[in-house]
């Protein structure tokens, strides 16, 4: 009898490895081929259920009152037809239809937890359903504060079609604002900031404005132990300006303040300077009076204003300037300003020496001073040492050169220098008044801005 030979471990070996590399090459086809049925089978099913739709819709089956099909166009819950449809496939789990002129044009249905797209035309499936919602509305639009300071937070809360879908929240400009998964705002920068609820396509929008907290200086203020709030103000302007960051407002309130030097360069100093930074400075109108002598100054220039951003804006006081540097330039009222002064009473007080409005170096014009008035105690002062300036409603007894609009320019008193006296002279000045120049008069006359100032 012939023995019969059997498989040596090495064959055996060889055999299951074959194998295994056949089943890892055919099982991931096998496997699409299954998934790519079932795909198609909720595509057809989906068909199959639009097209009944359709059917029933044209022969209008459909009872408005029962199955809620309010009107062409809408929106409608398949779990309010589903019952009237009647198909041999499987009918989705929920989703949305639209109807136009008795057709649907648009669906989005979960069958067979794929989630079919039809555009009108063809059907798409995709893996995996999510919940179809056809509406998001924030709650209590006309109450959220819509105004807040960089900081502070607000929380939304929004209200679904279906019910307590969660939302997604996205901010048009993080740098002003940002918005976490919860719908909380944080206020971040200066500006105005978008924010929208959603969900796919579906949306609801906000809109938020952001500001920098206000920074106060007051007379009874202190430097070291102050923070800047009103109830806790800095003592100096200057501590302000170098505590302030971009997107700041510092007020200053009522009271006479001798104002350091602001030293920018090894050349330069200014009474009041921006650092670069976009500021907004106002006082109490003639209540706040500022005093600069340049002699403090230990550089070569000592000049009233200089705004280095263009959008930095200065205003609503009372500014007395005392030039006492050798040079024309070094006495410069306005050095190198790109940004605003408007509303400021100046008594440029150069009894002893002259002062010039400009001096940019021969640098482009960019600043615009409006609604000022410019007393200089001195009859001889120099209109411009290098550059100009945009003056707009202007009342002055000496000659600025730029681009004048509204500018009068009279002789009224020089030799006093009584702020008061110059104070109801400008007041009581009928040219002024007819002409609606300076910080008296006209539509942009000194008012009280801000509640803070009342």
């Amino acid at each position: 009898m012939k023995k019969e030979k059997g498989f040596t471990l090495i064959e055996l070996l060889a055999v299951i490895v074959i194998l295994a590399i056949l089943m890892v090459i055919a099982v991931p086809k096998i496997l699409n081929v299954i998934e790519n049925s079932r795909k198609s089978a909720a595509e057809i099913s989906a068909k199959m259920y639009i097209d009944s739709i359709n059917k029933l819709s044209t022969l209008n089956s459909f009872d408005s009152n029962e199955y809620k099909i309010i009107e062409d166009g809408e929106n409608i819950d398949v779990s309010s037809i589903s019952d009237k449809v009647k198909i041999k496939g499987t009918k989705p789990t929920f989703g949305k239809v639209t109807i136009v002129n008795k057709k649907v044009t648009k669906a989005y249905l979960c069958v067979d937890n794929y989630m079919v797209n039809y555009d009108g035309v063809t059907t798409k499936a995709s893996n995996g359903c999510d919940v179809i919602i056809s509406n998001i509305i924030i709650n209590d639009k006309e109450n959220i504060k819509k105004e807040i300071f960089a900081g502070e937070t607000i929380k939304l809360s929004v209200t679904t079609d279906p019910e307590n879908v969660k939302v997604d929240y996205k901010s048009s400009d993080e740098t002003i604002a940002t918005v976490n998964a919860d719908g909380i705002i944080t206020g971040i920068g200066n500006g105005t900031v978008i924010i929208t609820a959603y969900k796919k396509n579906i949306e609801d929008k906000i809109e938020i404005s952001v500001k920098k907290p206000d920074i106060y200086v007051a007379v009874d203020g202190n430097d070291e132990t102050g923070d800047g709030t009103m109830n806790n103000p800095y003592a100096s302007l200057k501590n302000a300006i170098e505590k302030a960051s971009s997107g700041n407002t510092i007020f200053i309130k009522a009271g006479i303040y001798e104002l350091s030097p602001i030293y920018y360069d090894s050349m330069e100093s200014s009474g009041i300077y921006d650092i670069g930074k976009e500021l907004n400075i106002y006082g109490e109108n003639e209540k706040t009076i500022l005093k600069f002598d340049n002699s403090s100054s230990t550089r070569i220039d000592g000049v009233a204003i200089r705004l280095a951003n263009k959008n930095s804006i200065v205003g609503n006081f009372v500014y007395i300037f005392k030039p006492t540097k050798d040079k024309i330039y070094s006495n410069a009222i306005f050095h190198r300003t790109y940004g605003t002064t408007k509303n400021v009473f100046f008594m440029i007080d150069n009894t002893s020496k002259s002062a010039s409005y400009d001096y940019f170096n021969n640098e482009k014009l960019t600043h615009t001073v409006e609604n000022c008035t410019f007393y200089h105690t001195k009859g001889s002062v120099s209109n411009n040492y290098s550059g100009s300036g945009i003056y707009k409603n202007i009342a002055t007894n000496a000659n600025p050169t730029g681009t004048l609009e509204n500018v009068i320019n009279e002789s009224f008193t020089t030799e006093k220098t009584d702020i008061k006296t110059m104070i109801n002279d400008s007041k009581n000045n009928k040219s002024f008044n007819s002409a609606s120049v300076g910080v008296f008069y006209g539509k942009n006359a000194w008012k009280w801005y801000y509640k803070y100032c009342l």
